[in-house]
């Protein structure tokens, strides 16, 4: 799932240059070649596609039998076994990707990710006295992510790290598979004596390749490249970026701020429409491998207690989240009789929802106009829950309004989230029609026969503006839903539902009258809109 970004709020871009690093050397040969690496029951195709320092120089592993099927990678080390081991990894069609890290087969960890926005660990096991000190995903470039490891492995001199697509889950690399033909890409390992995995260094020959120690961060002019875009997050890319911003980097960090940005580009067509978009960054100095970052930008806000948006690109720290199910505050909802209402949520990656017992799950979906899906429920269903892998991340409950004797009005608004949400204002509404006008006199004496025209108007009124305005107001509502109004109140795109028909309106109102029901805590709202529409079709 892509982190979501808010446009309204700042939100701000952080790179940052390569520290400085110890000396090392890699001592895995042939880091670029897979098909010079030790291999089980794969085919290999060479410089099949852009590896991530820009050459076709990346491999694709593919298997060609049920049974184990992998690619090894090793390196003679001394009998210190804290080594650090790092491969580049990219899914191809294979669900899962295995990774072994080993001295002896005896001493050995077992490792197993789901692919995804963020490769999820499935699987973890620790065997003999191999033990893993660490391990993070980092994402680097065009569907690229370095896996990177620090274990303890062994006292003997031979340290490996081994590669397997797979499509069946919880198991080890060697293990049989249902696929035959799974695929994903490799490239770039590395195998170093080391506390900590370092920057990449190639070793295209036999023997070990080596960097000399960095006293200083490389602090080289950044350049961030800017896409925005609608459509398949991976497809739709556009082959130009929309921006492209430049920065020299301060303690080593150069920052962007690129919400404002972003906003131009989201479209708030109707009470229905998507209202998202996807904005891709790619950062580079000359120094590093390009790192690029894709998020979900929907024109939603950060109030000053939520903090500040911000997401460092290297080394993860962020502020943003990939897991905001529920696209609205509230967790209770008020339907009247025999009406609807819409719930959004993100609805990327094996999300499902339950209504009363009955499971619905979605397809996955990489289209940015599918990211924000909205559940419809009724005033007889009674709880939601949305779930995410079998877990329960929201639930809500439906409460019924009982209301027949008004008309049954609904406003429709661009939330705190960037979502659109229903809101029911079904008490005694009344509506005004306004009209601006300018009047002048006219003469009305007819001089061919010199009399006055009694029947034509001597004064004439020019009508320059007229209004539909709308007084409503909600029934007695939660606590909970008291937050939706505030939200209501500093929303920048409302609609109003009446006779079936969505009109577009503003708040004509920069606070919303509360009145208090003392004996259930209950609250009750007057809204005032007004159309944006003219009443009299006289727009040229």
């Amino acid at each position: 799932m892509k982190k979501q970004l808010r446009t309204r709020s700042p939100f701000y871009a952080q790179f940052e240059s390569l520290p400085a690093e110890v000396a090392s050397e890699n001592l895995a040969p042939y880091t670029e070649d897979v098909s010079l690496w030790s291999k089980v029951g794969v085919t290999i195709t060479t410089n099949d596609t852009t590896a991530p320092d820009g050459t076709t120089t990346a491999d694709k592993v593919q298997r060609n039998t049920n049974s184990a099927s992998y690619v090894s990678r090793n390196a003679i080390v001394t009998s210190d076994p804290r080594t650090a081991l790092s491969i580049y990894a990219k899914q191809g069609d294979s669900e899962f990707i295995s990774i072994r890290l080993s001295g002896s087969y005896s001493n050995r960890i077992d490792l197993q990710y789901k692919w995804g926005d963020t490769p999820a660990l499935t699987r973890q096991v620790e065997n003999g006295t191999a033990s893993l000190v660490n391990r993070s995903v980092e994402y680097i470039n065009n569907g690229w992510f370095r896996f990177k490891f620090v274990a303890d492995i062994s006292t003997e001199t031979v340290a490996q790290i081994m590669v397997s697509p797979k499509n069946d889950e919880n198991e080890n690399i060697d293990s049989s598979d249902a696929s035959n033909n799974a695929y994903l890409y490799a490239w770039g390992a590395q195998i170093e004596q080391q506390d900590e995995v370092t920057s990449y260094i190639p070793n295209l020959s036999t023997g070990t390749s080596s960097r000399a120690e960095t006293l200083v961060a490389n602090e080289a002019l950044v350049t961030c490249a800017l896409s925005i875009y609608t459509g398949d997050v991976v497809n739709d890319i556009p082959t130009t970026p929309n921006y492209t911003l430049r920065g020299n980097p301060v303690n080593a960090l150069a920052t962007f701020e690129i919400s404002e940005l972003i906003r131009d580009y989201i479209e708030q067509n109707s009470a229905t429409s998507a209202g998202t978009v996807y904005a891709m960054l790619e950062f580079s100095d000359g120094v590093q491998f390009n790192r690029q970052a894709t998020y979900l930008a929907q024109e939603g806000y950060l109030t000053s207690l939520d903090g500040i948006q911000y997401d460092k690109v290297i080394g993860g720290l962020t502020s943003l989240t990939s897991f905001q199910f529920l696209s609205q505050s509230n967790t209770s909802v008020y339907i009247p009789e025999g009406m609807t209402i819409n719930v959004p949520f993100y609805a990327s990656e094996d999300v499902s929802y339950v209504i009363d017992g009955v499971t619905t799950t979605l397809a996955d979906s990489t289209d940015s106009a599918d990211q924000i899906q909205y559940i419809e429920l009724g005033s007889t269903d009674l709880e939601l829950q949305i779930k995410k892998d079998g877990s329960t991340f929201a639930t809500i409950d439906v409460i019924e309004a009982d209301c027949t004797k008004y008309g049954k009005h609904m406003l429709t608004f661009v939330n705190k989230f960037g979502a659109k949400q229903d809101f029911y204002v079904n008490m005694k509404s009344t509506t005004e029609i306004k009209a601006q006008d300018k009047t002048h006199t006219v003469n009305t004496i007819d001089f061919t026969n010199f009399n006055t025209n009694q029947q034509k108007h001597s004064v004439k009124r020019r009508l320059t503006g007229s209004k539909v305005a709308h007084t409503l107001n909600t029934g007695f509502i939660n606590e909970d839903n008291a937050e939706v109004l505030e939200e209501l109140l500093v929303s920048e795109y409302v609609w109003l539902k009446m006779n079936n028909s969505y009109r577009p309106v503003i708040l004509k109102d920069s606070s919303i009258t509360r009145k208090t029901h003392l004996n259930d805590k209950l609250i009750q709202y007057t809204i005032r809109v007004e159309e944006t529409s003219p009443y009299l079709a006289n727009l040229r």
